[in-house]
């Protein structure tokens, strides 16, 4: 698939060429920003479950110490 990309940009000019090289580049490049962004999400998932542990063991003493 690429092979054809190249061979028609290749083939309609300078222009064309740099173009299809920067959209591989800007694909690349996502890809990449996509991969640290899910990441993060993954790690800010596993705090969030800390958080709540935590919370559930504040209201429980809570709970104690009211009584």
């Amino acid at each position: 698939m690429w092979e054809q990309i190249w061979e028609t940009a290749i083939n309609s000019g300078l222009w064309a060429m740099l173009f299809v090289a920067l959209f591989v580049l800007q694909i690349k490049d996502s890809k990449a920003r996509e991969e640290k962004y899910q990441n993060l999400i993954n790690s800010l998932a596993e705090k969030l479950e800390i958080v709540e542990i935590i919370k559930d063991d504040i209201e429980e003493i809570k709970e104690i110490v009211k009584k």
